[in-house]
């Protein structure tokens, strides 16, 4: 391709990127998967002994290391739940799981319904008739908002991730989807490179989680 032409990203090729700034650089590789036939939500994955097939589903056992406490005042809007949240996404789906679930999805300002009265992602005040959406509710929509059913994980590899926290998939439409979440308190600047589709340079500011769709 020649350098002045338009990648399918739309911003040119990598070897265009200035230097001039630290730069984090992700390949992204939609013929290699993390796990082998992980699709995600839907078919099994076959262990690391290759010869059995086994459908991974994290559930409510992560419950206690996300929340650790249960629900106090202060705990409202906390935005490190929510990256307690986005980790245990990220690391899960990155090592063979097919799919996520919360204890609770939304419980009251007690904590309950719920075994333990532990925090959750949405809070429901029964006597204003409101509900507070909390950090952990956002981190799981990029998730569940733009990875559908018979998503295939898709390897992520990089020299340096920056401190960066990530996973990628494409869809069943063939749209990929690179997921990135930003713990410290500084941002990093990112390229993504797809051989086959171009790259993409974006900021990921600090304390963030951020999702990029490509085609």
């Amino acid at each position: 391709m020649d350098h002045q032409q338009q990648s399918p990203l739309g911003i040119g090729r990598q070897d265009n990127v200035p230097d001039h700034r630290t730069i984090v650089r992700i390949t992204v590789n939609t013929c290699l998967s993390g796990g082998v036939d992980n699709t995600l939500l839907q078919s099994p994955r076959r262990s690391a002994v290759m010869h059995k097939w086994e459908l991974g589903i994290l559930t409510h056992s992560l419950h206690r290391i996300i929340y650790a406490t249960k629900i106090v005042r202060e705990d409202l809007g906390k935005w490190e739940i929510g990256e307690r949240y986005g980790t245990s996404m990220i690391q899960a789906f990155n090592n063979w799981v097919v799919g996520w679930t919360d204890w609770n999805m939304a419980i009251n300002e007690q904590g309950g319904p719920a075994t333990f009265g532990y925090n959750a992602a949405i809070i429901v005040n029964a006597t204003a008739d409101e509900f507070y959406k909390q950090p952990p509710y956002y981190f799981q929509a990029h998730f569940s908002m733009f990875i559908p059913p018979d998503s295939k994980h898709v390897s992520l590899t990089s020299d340096n991730d920056g401190g960066l926290l990530n996973v990628a998939f494409i869809t069943p439409e063939t749209d990929v989807v690179v997921i990135l979440m930003n713990s410290q308190n500084v941002s990093v600047s990112v390229v993504i490179n797809d051989q086959d589709r171009g790259y993409i340079s974006v900021d990921v500011e600090a304390r963030s989680i951020n999702t990029i769709i490509y085609r």
